[in-house]
């Protein structure tokens, strides 16, 4: 399926209500998200956005790891065998098991907008997203110029420590080359409109009733 036809906005939006969502998954249901998620974005996405995914939870694996130690063991909870204080306990590892499952659920779903938005399209949908910010008097082409440059120096720094980077970095009064920014302002179609909509209508549902359940 070619992503490219729906605007950046609203791959945007749709991921960020997916990610809200998952968040509120737990047992059988996140169970179950998992893997039917992962099927629905090598099935949209293409099999690129999977291993973007796997890539990002191979690059976390010590969080992982530090996660599953620290709700299994450092939960107080009924132990879940043999001695209390070298075992973990029943409640530290379903607490475990439901964080890790939305972390890797995250992840997946990260992979999936990396894979499926360039830069460019990226910046494209943050400006389409803030411009309403504009009656507030918020800048948002300052806005949307400072998170390029965030992006850009993330995407060509290749130094392994402060010190190489002080060598490459220019000298000052010189712009380092950097290219002109251009960032294109689609306009939104009907089908967009339409799904951006029932995005947030969901987004709206999903937090009132995280809000009614605290």
């Amino acid at each position: 399926m070619n992503l490219s036809v729906l605007h950046p906005t609203t791959r945007l939006l749709c991921w960020l209500t997916a990610t809200l969502l998952g968040q509120g998954l737990s047992g059988a249901a996140l169970a179950y998200a998992l893997p039917c998620t992962v099927f629905a974005i090598a099935l949209v996405a293409g099999t690129r956005a999977v291993r973007e995914g796997w890539r990002l939870v191979r690059r976390v694996r010590w969080l992982i790891v530090a996660l599953v130690l620290v709700f299994a063991w450092g939960v107080p909870g009924e132990p879940i065998g043999g001695d209390s204080r070298v075992v973990p306990t029943w409640e530290g590892v379903q607490l475990a098991a439901l964080h890790l499952g939305r972390l890797l659920l995250t992840l997946m779903l990260i992979g999936a907008l990396l894979a499926s938005l360039s830069r460019d399209d990226l910046l494209s949908a943050l400006l389409t997203l803030v411009l309403p910010l504009r009656r507030m008097g918020v800048d948002c082409e300052r806005m949307v110029v400072r998170m390029a440059l965030v992006l850009r120096f993330v995407e060509d720094a290749k130094a392994a420590d402060w010190r190489q980077l002080l060598r490459e970095s220019p000298p000052p009064g010189e712009s380092g080359g950097l290219a002109p920014l251009l960032v294109e302002q689609r306009p939104l179609r009907c089908a967009d409109r339409w799904l951006l909509g029932g995005c947030g209508v969901v987004m709206g549902g999903a937090v009132f009733m995280f809000m009614g359940g605290v």
